[in-house]
């Protein structure tokens, strides 16, 4: 299985819950949590999600898990993913193609040197639906 498996998988939990704000959380390829809000709500799925995992995982970091989002994470989604260590973060949508879309977006930046970045995976099934809505 790779990234393009799980962000497909991620397309589909937005797609059933009838949003575009999905996100998965993954230890060692099995799911450990997931999330969808609906759109334009003030928390983000990709928050969510960590949230549901620090609580399955019983701890206060991530650092072995990845997490899938249909979206770039925001500068708050980005300070929570900092904060619990999360070794690898899988996009589809940019920050640019969510800001051309008229959506606010407010880039962050990782303070772990050590996290996997993979951006653009899928992106154009991502932004297709991102446009439904």
């Amino acid at each position: 299985m790779n990234d393009e498996y799980f962000m497909q998988t991620t397309i589909d939990i937005a797609k059933e819950n009838e949003t575009c704000e999905a996100a998965m959380v993954l230890k060692d390829n099995y799911e450990v949590s997931r999330a969808s809000v609906p759109h334009n709500s003030q928390i983000k799925a990709s928050v969510v999600a960590i949230a549901k995992a620090l609580e399955a995982m019983n701890g206060t970091t991530l650092e072995e898990c990845a997490i899938y989002s249909v979206e770039e994470p925001d500068a708050k989604t980005m300070d929570v993913i900092n904060e619990t260590h999360i070794g690898k973060v899988v996009y589809g949508a940019e920050g640019e193609d969510l800001i051309a879309l008229g959506k606010e977006f407010e880039e962050g930046r990782p303070t772990n040197q050590d996290l996997i970045v993979n951006k653009g995976v899928l992106k154009n099934r991502c932004l297709s639906l991102i446009k439904e809505f």
